[in-house]
């Protein structure tokens, strides 16, 4: 395919719903090795108590690219905020960001758009039910969109309430976890994984980041919880030291004040502060030995995040003292 034959089609798939990134080579790799699930593909499956039917389908292509033709879709969905979904994607695919069991994949345009869900996250591990949780990626810098985000997914995490992927072979709620960096970052790691090796210790930074993001989050919502239950409990050391002290207390999956899917967020949030605590401490350990290290790992981060999650912050904060050490 000649590099204009490729620019044509990123301007016609644009069109039709395959957001682009604004860097040619970049989303030429992106598009070639990933594709969006299409949802006329999911004519007669089931979703909860309802058939996907092909007027479902219509009916929310036709939402879909009303929406696309909205001010808000230019707004969310610019080049970078396109970069740090394609960034991510191929950091946990190619480059190992979250272990050699995982795999991330695209959402479908209506998932995408409607249930906030860019990436859908699967880590299987032998013997072990997989860890599935989705991924909001987001390059803004506004305050007020982040804290909507995250204080978006927070609340449906204190009443048990996860999130349906509607056309998805996945057919259980997931978690959403926001991962937000600084937009400049997205583009760089563009340049960094097609080619240009100038920029090479900023993925590293940006994969360190990432962890840290949702080792903080799973952590806060996880207090959250605990706190909107009225529950009292000592300082704990680990999430699983949450889930021994809720079973030894009676709070199990058939006490209605802890909901099974209450219980079921506890172990996704645990299972992926214990997936990546030791992969973050790793990598944030041969970033401080890099010698402009620090200024990456601060440069990285997105500055509007610490405040946000300040706010956030519960009476156990300190439930992973690792992190607040860093």
């Amino acid at each position: 395919m000649r590099h204009g034959d490729f620019r044509e089609r990123l301007d016609h798939e644009g069109v039709a719903g395959v957001a682009t990134s604004g860097n040619v080579e970049f989303d030429k790799e992106i598009l070639t090795l990933y594709h969006r699930p299409k949802e006329e593909n999911f004519i007669g499956q089931t979703r909860g108590d309802r058939t996907i039917t092909a007027e479902d389908v219509t009916q929310d292509i036709t939402r879909l690219n009303d929406f696309e033709q909205s001010p808000k879709f230019s707004k969310e969905k610019g080049t970078h905020a396109v970069l740090a979904e394609y960034a991510i994607l191929h950091g946990i695919n190619k480059l190992n960001w979250f272990g050699p069991n995982a795999t991330a994949e695209l959402t479908s345009r209506y998932d995408d758009y409607m249930n906030g869900i860019d990436l859908l996250i699967t880590i299987k591990n032998p013997g072990q039910e997989p860890l599935v949780f989705g991924i909001d990626a987001t390059a803004s810098v506004e305050e007020s969109v982040l804290e909507h985000k995250y204080q978006r997914e927070l609340d449906k995490a204190v009443v048990g309430r996860g999130t349906r992927l509607k056309y998805s072979n996945w057919d259980k709620p997931v978690q959403i976890m926001i991962v937000a960096l600084q937009p400049l970052i997205f583009e760089r790691l563009a340049e960094v994984m097609t080619g240009n090796t100038k920029y090479a210790d900023l993925e590293l930074a940006a994969k360190t980041v990432t962890l840290e993001l949702l080792i903080r989050e799973a952590t806060n919502n996880i207090g959250r919880i605990l706190d909107k239950q009225k529950l009292p409990h000592p300082e704990f050391a680990t999430t699983q030291d949450v889930i021994d002290y809720l079973k030894s207390e009676g709070f199990t999956q058939d006490r209605k004040t802890l909901s099974k899917s209450i219980l079921a967020e506890f172990y996704t949030y645990n299972a992926i502060i214990k997936t990546f605590e030791q992969p973050y401490l790793d990598a944030r350990e041969i970033l401080t030995q890099k010698e402009k290290g620090e200024q990456l790992y601060l440069l990285t981060h997105n500055k509007m995040i610490n405040r946000i999650l300040t706010g956030l912050t519960t009476t156990i904060a300190t439930i992973n003292p690792v992190i607040e050490a860093a």
